[in-house]
């Protein structure tokens, strides 16, 4: 009896702390307020206090003698203690029917939103099959016998014109999502290129040559050791999946043990055997990994060869950067000592123009006798029927438009990209104004 009321006891004083601690979190500690809070304290409130009557009553209940029972005692805690579990009750009944039944409208709306997409995806499905068997429309009788037949694959009963209708309606909206899918990834790109294109844009003088070395100096280094790492592994692979060899010695010992010495010989001679099969296949996988890492290191070899000179190149660099001469222009005067030719305006997927022009210039000095080039940013104008549509800057290079030496001339490529301006359909020109030009000293020299 004792540990009945116990159990009893610690069951109620848990639910009413639950209950307590739970309607003060939504009360006080909640973002949005929840309905029921204040219930959800008074019941635990109701439910601690009906713990304490269910204590009094059974100590009222198991008094040392029956003369020391109080009829009334018991009576009231045992009244007390059945109407504040009976309110309770009721308070966490009330609490329960509604989420109870907002719970079973919410799974009957949800299967009814999966039914419904079940059935426009089989009213889909039909309408592209039916594109498949070169059903476009229901107006010949041999058609409409056709998407028939179809629909009778997904459909047990149905009205042909209305599910042909409406799987029209969705594979016109399933395009547009691709569509649009495909914009928004191609605008991704864009993006990420344009910023790309950009980074150096709004740094000057020696420190955007020395920013852009660095960063060519990185990006080289990072590949070199990418490349590297990859040979080394399969270099450090070749031969690890080799088979163990397996001991005749034991294999003959048990052999003889069992069945005598005969035996112990036969089973020895077959482990040898076999050992000799291993050796030819571990033979034959260690030429097969040596072969693949040759071929591998023969495909990446230009590379690294390709970018280590692009290492070395940068180094040489960045060291005649740090004293690099700077000569402040107009970027007026520097603009006119450009030609440009070769202008391209391709338009990507994402409407966005992307300019690329070479550029080149007569050479030129500067305080009297320095070999100089032209840096900084041009701005591209990309017009359409002399039209205005957009603006793409063009970074030049980290060591500018080199004039040369004596008569060469040399030039350079130019980038730049003007965002979501285009389409595709059209035409386009371009116009070049300078944005930021200053004169410095030809490090490549």
């Amino acid at each position: 009896m004792e540990a009945f009321f116990i159990i009893v006891a610690l069951i109620i004083a848990f639910t009413g702390l639950t209950m307590l601690f739970w309607g003060l979190g939504q009360r006080f500690l909640s973002r949005q307020k929840k309905k029921g809070a204040l219930r959800k304290i008074i019941t635990g409130i109701l439910l601690g206090a009906a713990t304490i009557t269910l204590i009094n009553f059974y100590w009222a209940i198991t008094s040392t003698s029956l003369e020391g029972i109080s009829i009334k005692d018991v009576a009231i805690y045992g009244a007390a203690t059945a109407a504040l579990l009976v309110i309770s009750f009721l308070l966490m009944r009330s609490m329960y029917l509604p989420w109870s039944r907002a719970h079973n409208e919410s799974l009957k709306q949800e299967e009814a939103a999966q039914a419904e997409a079940a059935r426009k995806t089989n009213v889909l499905k039909f309408y592209e099959e039916c594109l498949a068997a070169g059903v476009q429309t229901l107006e010949n009788e041999g058609k409409r016998q056709k998407a028939n037949l179809i629909a009778a694959k997904y459909f047990k009963t149905f009205d042909l014109e209305e599910i042909f209708a409406e799987g029209k309606t969705l594979h016109e909206e399933k395009i547009l999502r691709e569509k649009n899918a495909a914009r928004a990834k191609a605008e991704a790109e864009d993006r990420k290129a344009h910023a790309e294109l950009t980074k150096y844009a709004d740094l000057r003088g020696r420190e955007k040559t020395i920013r852009m070395l660095d960063g060519k100096l990185k990006d080289a280094t990072a590949t070199v050791n990418k490349y590297r790492t990859i040979l080394n592994n399969l270099q450090n692979g070749i031969g690890t999946s080799a088979e163990r060899e397996k001991s005749w010695g034991i294999a003959g010992g048990i052999a003889e043990a069992l069945a005598g010495p005969a035996a112990g010989v036969a089973a020895a001679l077959d482990v040898q055997n076999e050992n000799a099969e291993i050796r030819q296949r571990n033979e034959a996988r260690t030429k097969a990994d040596i072969a693949y890492y040759h071929k591998i290191s023969t495909a990446f070899y230009p590379e690294i060869k390709k970018h280590e000179r692009i290492m070395e190149d940068a180094t040489k660099k960045l060291e005649k950067a740090q004293t690099m001469l700077i000569r402040e222009e107009t970027p007026e005067a520097c603009f006119a000592r450009i030609h440009f030719s070769r202008e391209e305006v391709t338009i990507s997927d994402g409407g966005s123009a992307l300019v690329k022009v070479f550029a080149q210039t007569d050479p030129f000095t500067i305080f009297e006798d320095t070999l100089a080039v032209v840096d900084g940013t041009i701005t591209a104008h990309i017009l359409h029927e002399n039209q205005e549509v957009g603006q793409a800057i063009l970074v030049i290079p980290e060591c500018g438009i080199a004039s040369g030496y004596k008569a060469h001339k040399r030039g350079v490529w130019l980038s730049g990209m003007a965002l979501f301006c285009c389409d595709a359909d059209k035409a386009y020109t371009v116009t070049f104004s300078p944005r930021d030009l200053w004169a410095a000293e030809d490090i490549t020299v």
